[in-house]
């Protein structure tokens, strides 16, 4: 059996709908920013990874400079026969193989997270459609829905109620009215009718009577 709507409010019903179409585009417009950071993201690391494997290289050959640097000046010592001072050399190499294993450690954390992210991508893009799927195809039918129904009402509100019928006429005073017995005719209405009653051991017809006869004539 089908129940009726209890709708209160038909302006409320227009907000909800322009909330609800609002939400499914606020809905659009995050998947899509989802997307285009998941874009962004493995962009980033794959740039990052190019930028930090030539800072190894350019780390590795700042090492073996240093390292020539200081075996140049150890030889120095050998050939005049003084001690030199090696101190400088020996921080260049020290500072040289710091920033190479920064670099190496860099690369790695890139290769990591590009190695770990597709995973995650994937465990993010099967519920993102799905989603998407709904937006895309629920929304639009909801939408049309309450057009309809929200059209049927306002068409419902714009039908006149039926007039009613007007009463018949009442003769007599109000007072009069109001004195009367249940039954028995308003004083200053129509002369009432009996009508005539043939019976056993009688002949004859009971005569009219009216409400200005106080006796009524029956012959025999």
């Amino acid at each position: 059996m089908d129940q009726g709507a209890d709708v209160r409010s038909v302006p409320a019903l227009h907000e909800f709908r322009e909330a609800f179409a609002t939400f499914g585009e606020q809905v659009r417009e995050a998947l899509s920013a989802a997307e285009m950071e998941i874009r962004r993201t493995l962009n980033h690391l794959e740039e990052q990874l190019k930028r930090w494997q030539g800072f190894v290289v350019k780390c590795e050959r700042e090492v073996a400079t240093a390292k020539i640097e200081l075996n140049r000046k150890k030889i120095e010592r050998v050939i005049g026969g003084r001690k030199p001072d090696i101190t400088e050399q020996e921080e260049n190499l020290r500072k040289a193989k710091a920033r190479l294993q920064m670099a190496e450690e860099k690369v790695a954390k890139c290769r990591r997270w590009l190695s770990q992210l597709p995973r995650h991508i994937l465990e993010y893009e099967g519920p993102g459609r799905q989603l998407a799927g709904i937006i895309d195809t629920e929304v639009p039918k909801t939408l049309a829905l309450l057009d309809r129904k929200l059209s049927a009402l306002e068409g419902y509100l714009q039908i006149a109620p039926p007039s009613a019928a007007p009463l018949p006429p009442v003769t007599g005073t109000p007072e009069a009215i109001s004195m009367a017995a249940p039954g028995e005719p308003a004083p200053g209405s129509e002369p009432a009718e009996i009508v005539p009653i043939k019976g056993e051991g009688t002949s004859g017809q009971q005569s009219v009577v009216s409400d200005q006869q106080s006796e009524p004539s029956v012959n025999l």
